[in-house]
């Protein structure tokens, strides 16, 4: 079994193998590059814990390929609803949706995934495990721990920027919210106003639409990122707009 720093390793191996894959489906998808992943750099987390469980979990029963793919698509869908709904708690966000997916469960996850993941860990199992493990043995203890400590600095780092990168883009939002309810506020109050008040409630309207249309042109050119790695991200499951749909509506709103 890994030791920790060899656990370490592991999990960036897969991880960045876990951001390769994601990136590549979703530009191919979407017919350009898409830098995938809710971190900055180049790895997807979501792989790496799945690859430690498959570790832990699945490789103890390497002998029997069906008992790996079942438990595979299992393992792998529960750790997917649980990311989805933590993000979605911490963030405010729903990050995937796959309610327009038949055989989904509350959007999180959905049957055609899931049997996805069940060969994703078969190749985990027979393929990347044992290539990691040759590998990491190859690089000696010294250099094991090394490698360990520099990636554990590099993704606490990059979790802490992407963490405060998100909560800033959500209140990006929020502020942009409130403005689009001040403005229709105002459009409703328009229609009932006295002549005399329209023309003041016309010109505060005018200021609103202008100043939500540079914020949103700010927002964009920011986040351009996260609304490039999750085009399907809304504000709720309820939305029917995306984030980035949204923001595309403030910027062309008259």
């Amino acid at each position: 079994m890994m030791n920790f720093y060899q656990l370490v390793i592991y999990f960036s191996i897969c991880s960045f193998l876990g951001w390769v894959v994601e990136t590549f489906c979703c530009s191919l998808q979407q017919g350009k590059f898409v830098f995938r992943g809710f971190l900055a750099g180049p790895v997807c987390p979501i792989y790496g814990f799945g690859a430690l469980l498959v570790l832990f979990l699945l490789v103890p029963f390497s002998g029997n390929v069906v008992l790996v793919y079942v438990f595979g698509v299992i393992v792998m869908t529960a750790l997917e609803y649980f990311v989805s709904y933590l993000l979605e708690k911490i963030f405010k966000k729903t990050f995937w949706d796959y309610s327009n997916h038949r055989y989904n469960i509350n959007g999180r996850v959905n049957l055609t995934f899931s049997l996805f993941w069940g060969v994703l860990c078969l190749v985990v199992v027979y393929l990347v495990y044992p290539a990691s493990e040759s590998l990491i043995e190859r690089m000696g203890g010294k250099y094991q721990i090394v490698a360990a400590i520099v990636i554990l600095i590099v993704f606490a780092a990059d979790l802490f920027y992407s963490v405060r990168y998100t909560l800033v883009f959500s209140r990006e939002l929020l502020t942009l919210t409130a403005i689009s309810e001040r403005i229709e506020k105002i459009r409703a109050d328009i229609l009932v106003s006295a002549e005399e008040k329209k023309a003041k409630l016309e010109e505060d309207m005018t200021q609103l639409l202008r100043q939500q249309e540079e914020r949103a042109k700010r927002v964009f050119r920011k986040m351009r990122r996260i609304l490039n790695a999750f085009p399907k991200m809304r504000m709720n499951k309820k939305d029917r707009l995306s984030v980035r749909e949204r923001i595309n509506a403030y910027l062309n709103r008259k």
